[in-house]
């Protein structure tokens, strides 16, 4: 298991979490916390996703969803990742490592 830092930004209201990284930067990571999955709708680029359990350990990981897509995972685990196209590879995540967050505001 490795430990690896990333910066995000924290989605902790309902429009936020609605929005996701529809509009951000190509290069911004988005931390929000829901069970009911994701979607990618009014999205322009792909992304990766990290679900992770309660000790921010990854329990799933999904490489490259396109736009227009739906994703979904165990309701039992509800902290999400959605990170750039190609960071999970850059970074070597695998299932296993544990996430360590610094929130950006």
């Amino acid at each position: 298991m490795k430990i690896i830092r990333l910066k995000a930004v924290k989605a902790d209201n309902f429009w936020d979490k609605c929005v996701g990284l529809i509009g951000k930067d190509e290069n911004t990571c988005l931390y929000l916390e829901t069970r009911f999955g994701l979607h990618t709708f009014g999205m322009r680029h792909i992304i990766d996703i990290l679900i992770l359990d309660k000790k921010d350990i990854v329990s799933k990981i999904k490489i490259s969803l396109s736009p227009n897509r739906f994703f979904f995972w165990k309701p039992v685990y509800y902290k999400v990742l959605e990170l750039p196209s190609g960071l999970v590879s850059k970074k070597s995540i695998q299932f296993g490592d544990r996430i360590n967050l610094k929130f950006l505001h």
